[in-house]
């Protein structure tokens, strides 16, 4: 393991960031939560000039074992980097410091379409959101393809029209838009001098410890179940996505994509369903309780259900909850 402190300018230099498909999602933007006028209270309190240290960032380099994940996207060279706009760039998965760094993203990229910064525009968005090369834009921070809110932060967040966001809504999405639209209408109240104030103090005087971890030392899902018992913790749900994907890497490795892909898509379709009602989100682990009443108490023959079955009964437990 290596750290050393960076400004998020340092941090975005020649390197590329993917939330990995075991995170949960962008769980800052739920209600009762106070992290997002915490955030911004201390960016409005910041002097620009001086520093603020803002936590930890946890890293995993892309190694060949993770190599496959990357090139949906990219193209990875023997090197293990990635080419953009003749420039190496290093990959990384963000095993931990995820709702930080999207919160402060989004605001960049808010600011990367303010009217009032036309000068600074550009800059902003090729220093921290993406990279636009020969008609193809290289995003510099999102979700792993193919992982939920992948599409949505590129074309919801980041409003990329020539993204179609094929995704169904959930929770985690619901929050990307909340915490967008909280530091928009915060923006918008700011004059030009203020804006760029904003933008210096985040991408100068902003101070993260980065902490890179050597994945064939540990377990990468175990280090980030350890880590996440800081902050905002884990619930029971989110905690069973990534003891499943664990596990399966560990005893099903001929098979381990194939399963942690179908893992992925299951969870999607449940936080898509908690959160249908958007007055009234439902609860994870009051959820994880239902179901696990409703499933095992009439299923006696266990191994012979169906994996589509129970994906059924998940969608019928959250119905039950809705309506009782």
């Amino acid at each position: 393991m290596s750290s050393r402190l960076r400004t998020l300018t340092e941090l975005f230099d020649g390197a590329l960031y993917r939330m990995p498909d075991y995170q949960r999602g962008y769980s800052w933007g739920t209600k009762n939560s106070k992290q997002l006028s915490d955030l911004w209270n201390d960016l409005e309190n910041l002097d620009t000039g001086t520093f603020h240290f803002t936590g930890v960032i946890t890293l995993e380099k892309v190694t060949f074992v993770t190599r496959q994940r990357w090139e949906k996207e990219f193209e990875i060279r023997e090197d293990l980097t990635i080419a953009v706009d003749g420039k190496s760039h290093i990959p990384y998965f963000v095993v931990d410091g995820q709702q930080r760094l999207v919160s402060l993203i989004t605001i960049l990229s808010i600011l990367s379409r303010d009217p009032d910064l036309l000068d600074k525009r550009n800059a902003i968005a090729n220093a921290f959101v993406s990279k636009h090369v020969d008609g193809r834009h290289y995003y510099l921070f999102g979700y792993e393809k193919d992982t939920p809110s992948h599409q949505y932060l590129i074309g919801e967040i980041f409003e990329d029209s020539t993204m179609e966001v094929m995704e169904p809504e959930t929770i985690y999405t619901q929050n990307l838009l909340k915490a967008k639209k909280f530091f928009s209408e915060r923006i918008d109240k700011m004059n030009s001098f203020e804006k760029r104030r904003l933008f210096e103090k985040i991408s100068k005087c902003l101070l993260f410890n980065i902490l890179e971890i050597e994945s064939q030392k540990l377990d990468i899902s175990l280090v980030f179940e350890t880590l996440n018992y800081r902050g905002k913790p884990l619930s029971k749900l989110e905690l069973l996505k990534n003891r499943l994907i664990y596990l399966v890497m560990k005893r099903h490795p001929e098979r381990s994509n194939a399963l942690r892909q179908h893992i992925i898509d299951t969870w999607q379709d449940i936080y898509e369903w908690l959160g249908k009602n958007k007055r009234s989100e439902l609860d994870d682990d009051d959820f994880l309780r239902a179901f696990w009443i409703m499933f095992y108490k009439h299923d006696e023959d266990r191994d012979k259900v169906s994996v589509d079955s129970r994906r059924t009964s998940l969608r019928g437990s959250i119905e039950s909850q809705r309506f009782h």
